[in-house]
């Protein structure tokens, strides 16, 4: 939420977590159990975190890095154990380009973007308008600090519609925001891959991959690929 201090991350308010955000975790993705889980986990582990958000199709696998859900198994989290999971969550979130925020107060935004790494290249910002509504509309901004300074983030910065589908400045309503949020995360990610100096189309990557296969397995390089898949599977 918009209130300030690592405190506030890791717990959650007072008060509690509102209706608009748990609805909105529900949407990003189904919940999945750490320990069992066999998918992409993002670095998190069973000690820090028993669930969270994840998503997959045939193209994509994402999971989501929530500060509230990285905690131990079990109901209460000792405050003795606050410094330990701030340097979890730090370590965890290190490699992040895209952080999704959710503001319950957007006059404190400017406060709580600097407790997220600074690695992040893309902020997707939500604040609810006209409080916990089951129809209600949010707000979104997407920004791109200027602390990243090099020719990659120049474009990205220059090309805003390389990330979509939302749009900074558009207002959602709460039945589409989970998807339209993971979309645009997913794009979000991949342009940030894509404007870096060392991007490589995986297209690219894979056909250096089958070359050194064939340089490795093969005495005499084939003329062609099918030549190499024939040649490997034949007996």
């Amino acid at each position: 939420s918009g209130d300030v201090g690592y405190d506030e991350l890791i717990h959650g308010s007072p008060t509690g977590l509102s209706k608009d955000f748990t609805r909105f975790l529900d949407c990003l993705g189904w919940p999945i159990q750490v320990e069992t889980h066999s998918g992409y986990l993002g670095q998190l582990g069973k000690d820090i975190c028993e669930t969270t958000p994840y998503y997959a199709d045939r193209n994509t696998e994402v999971i989501f890095h929530v500060p509230y859900l990285m905690r131990p198994p079990g109901p209460d989290v000792p405050l003795i154990r606050d410094h330990q999971l701030i340097t979890h969550f730090r370590s965890v979130i290190s490699t992040d380009q895209v952080a999704v925020v959710w503001m319950e107060e957007r006059e404190r935004m400017s406060n709580l973007l600097p407790l997220i790494d600074q690695g992040v290249i893309v902020y997707i910002l939500i604040h609810p308008l006209g409080g916990d509504s089951a129809g209600g509309l949010f707000w979104i901004r997407i920004m791109i600090p200027n602390t990243h300074t090099n020719a990659g983030m120049a474009r990205l910065t220059a090309n805003p519609l390389m990330i979509g589908p939302l749009a900074d400045g558009m207002l959602v309503s709460r039945h589409a925001l989970g998807n339209l949020v993971r979309n645009t995360a997913i794009s979000a990610d991949k342009a940030c891959r894509q404007v870096m100096d060392s991007y490589t189309e995986p297209s690219a990557t894979r056909a250096r991959y089958i070359q050194d296969v064939l340089q490795t397995h093969l005495p005499d390089e084939p003329e062609t690929v099918s030549e190499f898949y024939r040649t490997m599977f034949t007996t």
